[in-house]
Parts: structure tokens; sequence; C-alpha cells
């Protein structure tokens, strides 16, 4: 059995690569933080064993996420109000 990537990214450029990368790593991230506030808002039922564990994920993706973008601006930027600015990266990013 062989594993079949789905997108063949060596069809992309570096920089094109890495900033799919970087803004599929922001998604998982507000995916993770919708899936916390969805875990610790259960009246009944909470499991602090996911939550727990959904923190440590969050914490880690927080680190990839600064490590690759080289600041916090991201997360600074989805933790706040948004402004309704764009970026010259917003741009970049909705080539695809």
């Amino acid at each position: 059995m062989s594993m079949e990537n789905l997108i063949d990214l060596r069809k992309f450029g570096q920089e094109d690569v890495e900033l799919i990368a970087r803004e599929f790593l922001r998604m998982v991230y507000i995916e993770a933080c919708t899936d916390y506030a969805k875990e610790v808002q259960k009246e009944d039922g909470k499991d602090e064993e996911v939550i727990t564990s959904i923190e440590e994920i969050l914490k880690s993706l927080e680190q990839t996420i600064i490590l690759l973008d080289g600041d916090d601006e991201f997360l600074k930027f989805i933790t706040s109000e948004a402004d309704g600015n764009s970026t010259e990266e917003d741009g970049e990013f909705d080539r695809f």
C-alpha cells in the first residue's frame, strides 16, 4: 500500500508552499480553539482530560505558528477584535 499526496506541493514554489503550510496551521489552530470553546462550555459531561489535551495542542500550535511567522501578530490578531484591514499576506493567501 502506497500513500499518495493529496496535493503535489512540488508543483508550487517554495514560498508558496510555506504560505500554504502556514495557512493550514492557522486553520487547524482556529478549529482547535473552536473545539476547546465547545468543550469548556458543556454544562454536563465536561471531560477534563479532553480539555487538557486540547490546551496542550493549542500551546504547541501557537509555538509553531510563532516559529514559522517569526512573530505573534496572527495570534494577537485572532484574540483581538478585527479592524477590517487586509494585509499584503492576506492577498497572497487569496491566490489559493
